[in-house]
């Protein structure tokens, strides 16, 4: 282990034990051995972390004088020293020695007193490291190696374990140590500042600490000098920013889930398991630094999760989820985050339909594609007719509440050239203010005759004459007769025709399901089919991506 400076030591020992206001608690080898098993780091026991403090491969934040008296294989010489710390026996901390090797000796074959376990005293913020000491202890041998016999197997071994000294020892005297040390704690010093922002959240120690108190402590500390006081510049602390978020992104195998993630409460996080937690454990130390360095040091930093990214990270949240701050999303970034992973519940897009026909044409069209059209958070809503839009209230809040949650809304109606323009004119008024961010279809003349043949919709009225127990049968020519002989549109036509053979119902709901039927067994083009696709594209469409798309490919036309 590297030597690092008596006054680092006890500074680490002191902001992590003495100190106010402290968010991350230090814990004893037993409880700090369940906490690494948690994050990925299943050390046998609390005796294998004590054994690789005494020999100089780890070392505790704090301890107390029975470890230095009980550990019989500790090798001391010099490197430990007292520290006040408020505890009632005195407490030492290490500075640590210069390590040539490790030796070859069972921590068995010496056995510890069983009090020792709760002696020594780690950190959270110690993480990395144990990280790193985890996968130098690491040996691997392939399945089969079994198959060559117990003496191939021994040798093997036997090389493999020789090797994890060597890289143990490089591991302590890395000469990078005292910098990552003074790393170790700057964090100590910051955390509880930023901790409300990172967290959203900050606790006390009901005994000794008030919110008030916080508040007033947060205030008059020195946040600015704590860099220069353990000896760091800001060009080596944004350096350990990116080491930290690169490390955790490397080995967490949700990364890809990241941007999602850091929105879950803590509580709900830290039932992550494994490499998962221990990813976010180094996610949470870098973005305090990051915070940090933003909010005393005016640096402005990438997030956590954009180090590794093969594109311009921040363009590409921009696209997506509108800002390129995703751990500060707002309300309206947030839902295009959730809806990104397929999660949001909220309507996606909206269809206003005239009436009864056209909302049962598209819903029993999406049955028979399998397509669940609640599932996607597509809805279909019933207008009740063409007119009155510059008077319906609901309607142009329900458009204004579209526009701004980010959900698409499209209006068609009939063109019914014999009820007048009115309709037209406020369905176009309505564009012009941005309200349809789907658009708007007018059929003409009316929804039937724009997507039907007659012969279609002689069909149609038959399958639904059956469904009303009556033997009549329309054919095609009898609807092109009516129509020339009225100048109907083909809707009004099967009305006036049904009526003939007193068939007196409105066609409605039921008819709307005859036409999807018939559209559906026939096949081809036709309009409605483009509007429903349009509408399922929405279910998965990029609200303002799409939108933007729209207004550059507008720019470039004209």
């Amino acid at each position: 282990m590297a030597v690092i400076s008596v006054d680092l030591a006890k500074r680490i020992a002191k902001e992590a034990v003495s100190e106010p206001f402290r968010q991350r608690k230090p814990l004893r080898t037993d409880h700090f051995l369940q906490w690494l098993k948690e994050r990925g780091l299943p050390f046998m026991n609390w005796e294998t972390l004590h054994f690789l403090w005494a020999v100089g491969v780890v070392r505790p934040i704090a301890l107390e004088h029975r470890a230095l008296e009980e550990t019989p294989c500790l090798k001391n010489d010099g490197r430990l020293h007292e520290v006040e710390l408020g505890w009632d026996l005195p407490a030492l901390v290490d500075v640590g020695l210069e390590v040539e090797a490790i030796p070859r000796i069972s921590i068995w074959e010496q056995k510890l007193p069983y009090e020792l376990r709760t002696s020594l005293l780690w950190h959270p913020f110690q993480l990395p490291t144990f990280r790193t000491v985890w996968k130098a202890m690491g040996v691997g041998m392939a399945r089969d190696m079994a198959l060559r016999g117990p003496e191939a197997c021994g040798a093997f071994c036997s090389e493999l374990t020789r090797s994890v000294s060597d890289r143990l020892v490089q591991i302590t005297n890395d000469p990078t140590l005292e910098e990552r040390e003074r790393v170790t704690a700057l964090l100590l010093s910051i955390e509880p500042l930023v901790h409300p922002i990172v967290f959203g959240r900050i606790t006390y120690d009901g005994l000794r600490e008030t919110e008030d108190g916080f508040w007033t402590w947060r205030e008059e500390y020195d946040a600015v000098g704590q860099l220069v006081d353990v000896g760091l510049t800001l060009d080596k602390l944004e350096q350990h920013h990116r080491e930290l978020s690169t490390s955790a992104q490397l080995f967490d195998p949700l990364r890809h889930f990241r941007v999602l993630l850091q929105h879950v409460g803590r509580d709900r996080r830290m039932r992550l398991k494994g490499d998962s937690l221990a990813a976010h454990e180094l996610y949470d130390m870098a973005e305090t630094l990051r915070r940090y360095l933003e909010a005393y040091h005016d640096r402005v930093l990438p997030e956590e999760d954009d180090y590794l990214s093969v594109t311009d990270s921040k363009r590409v949240k921009i696209n997506w989820f509108g800002t390129d701050r995703t751990a500060d999303a707002d309300r309206q970034a947030l839902w295009r985050i959730v809806r990104y992973f397929g999660l949001d519940p909220q309507i996606r897009a909206t269809w206003f339909l005239e009436g009864d026909t056209e909302v049962a044409f598209f819903e029993h069209l999406a049955e028979l594609q399998h397509i669940d059209l609640d599932r996607r958070g597509l809805k279909l809503f019933n207008l009740g007719g063409n007119s009155g839009f510059d008077k319906n209230q609901v309607l142009r809040y329900m458009l204004k509440q579209h526009e701004t949650g980010g959900a698409f809304a499209s209006i068609a109606l009939d063109e019914d050239p014999q009820g007048g323009t009115r309709h037209i004119e406020d369905l176009k008024r309505l564009d012009k203010l941005g309200q349809l961010t789907a658009g708007y279809r007018v059929w003409e003349p009316d929804f039937e005759t724009a997507n039907f043949t007659p012969d279609e919709l002689a069909s149609s009225a038959t399958m639904l004459a059956r469904l009303e127990e009556s033997d009549v049968e329309i054919k095609g020519a009898d609807i092109n007769n009516q129509i020339a002989q009225t100048g109907q549109p083909a809707g009004k036509a099967i009305e006036a025709l049904r009526r003939r053979h007193h068939l007196y119902t409105g066609k409605g709901a039921s008819w709307g399901r005859c036409l999807a039927d018939v559209a559906f067994l026939s096949g081809g083009e036709r309009p409605a089919f483009e509007e429903f696709a349009k509408l399922v594209r929405a279910s998965w469409a990029d609200f303002d991506f799409t939108l933007r798309s729209e207004e550059e490919d507008e720019a470039d036309e004209s």
